[in-house]
Order: structure tokens, then sequence, then C-alpha cells
């Protein structure tokens, strides 16, 4: 009787060793999954926030270029009136401008 009974203690732990063997591979497995999922979550919102930061880096650069080319447009415009005043008032620019150089130098 103690025999069968010692048999069935070493059987159970047998068994109890076998469970604790098949619990560490599976608690493995599911430690080496989770970390490819938290490998694959990361990339995945890695992506995300570059391609966010993208969407704002274009969005700012063609503001800037709109931005631009209208500052370059009224520019241009400027320009153009400069370049279309009536000779009358251009004759009279210079010689304003030609008096203040020379009064301005003590030469009058």
């Amino acid at each position: 009787m103690a025999l069968e009974e010692i048999q069935e203690i070493k059987r159970v732990e047998q068994e109890a060793a076998d469970i604790i063997r098949v619990a560490e591979v599976e608690a493995k497995d599911m430690l080496k999954n989770a970390n490819s999922e938290a490998a694959l979550k990361y990339n995945s919102t890695l992506e995300e926030i570059k391609a966010g930061a993208k969407a704002i880096v274009d969005e700012s650069v063609s503001s800037a270029e709109k931005e631009a080319a209208e500052i370059i447009e009224k520019g241009r415009s400027n320009i153009s009136d400069i370049l279309n005043l009536p000779k009358v008032k251009l004759d009279r620019a210079s010689k304003l401008i030609i008096e203040r150089i020379v009064n301005s130098n003590g030469n009058s």
C-alpha cells in the first residue's frame, strides 16, 4: 500500500512538472508574441506620427509658398507701377532727390 502511494505521488509530481514545463513554454511563447505585437504597434504608431508630421510640414510649405507668391506678385506690381510712372513725375522726383543731396552736403 505504501509503495502504491509513493508511486502515485511520483506520478502526480511528474504530472505537475509536465504542467509547469508546458506553462513555461506557453509563457515564453506569449511573451514572444507580446513583444512582436508591441514592435508592430510601435512601428505602426511611428509611421502614423511620421505621416502626420509630413502632412503638417507639407501644409506649412504650401502656405509659405502661397504667401511668397502673393508677396512676389505685389513686388512685381510695385515695380510695374514705378516703371510706368509718367516722365514728368520721374523728373520731379529726380530733382527733389538731387536737391536733398545737395542741401544735406551744404553745396547749395
